[in-house]
């Protein structure tokens, strides 16, 4: 009985290291990750930026070592989240530049409603100017040799960078022929209000999650 109660205790300690070393798994970085030894941009997760790069768009997508996975695959994954994170961001966005033109025009719920739906829409083919700018491979901490690697991992996580910036969305946006006409010409002059209205409403929300 002694034996069986440590040979308890010893599964759940590993259960307990696991859980921990694999949290936060799904597409996106949400921020204040407080990953020692990574740089800035993982442990911020989504980012709106206006610096002197421009007015930019960060997500951030994680992949963790998986046994029989290679490094290719999971750098794909890692990519892959990143952009999914970023299509949610685009989305929020969009509906912010819609709030604001729906609001300038003085439109009805409904007509507001339907436009939301036809940027919502045309706003995911804005996302083929999304691009990867960096990615951070952690230190192999979070995979048990014999459970989840088959031998000693040379690295841990990866995380992906995926960026994209306003001028890049406004050239797009002028092009596509299917989102809303009014919007696309109010949306080259006024694009810049809205990202800075997106932006306070992140920072915002950055605030109040500490």
């Amino acid at each position: 009985m002694i034996k069986m109660a440590k040979y308890s205790i010893l599964l759940g300690a590993i259960s307990l290291l696991i859980s921990c070393g694999t949290t936060r798994t799904g597409a996106e970085v949400e921020g204040n990750m407080d990953i020692e030894d990574a740089p800035n941009w993982v442990n911020e997760g989504v980012a709106i930026l206006d610096n002197q790069d421009g007015k930019l768009i960060h997500a951030v997508g994680i992949a963790p070592m998986q046994k029989n996975v290679d490094i290719s695959l999971q750098r794909s994954q890692a990519d892959n989240r990143a952009r999914a994170a970023m299509a949610k961001i685009m989305g929020v966005f969009m509906d912010v530049a819609a709030e604001d033109f729906s609001h300038s025009e003085s439109m009805n719920e409904q007509s507001a409603s339907i436009l939301s739906r036809n940027i919502r829409t045309n706003s995911r083919v804005l996302l083929k100017g999304v691009t990867i700018e960096r990615r951070h491979v952690n230190k192999a901490t979070d995979c048990f040799v014999g459970m989840f690697c088959d031998k000693e991992p040379q690295h841990g996580t990866i995380y992906s960078l995926a960026e994209i910036n306003l001028e890049k969305i406004k050239q797009m946006s002028k092009n596509l022929k299917t989102l809303n006409a009014e919007f696309r010409n109010y949306f080259a002059e006024h694009a810049e209000e809205s990202f800075a209205k997106f932006q306070s409403k992140n920072l915002q929300q950055n605030q109040e999650n500490k």
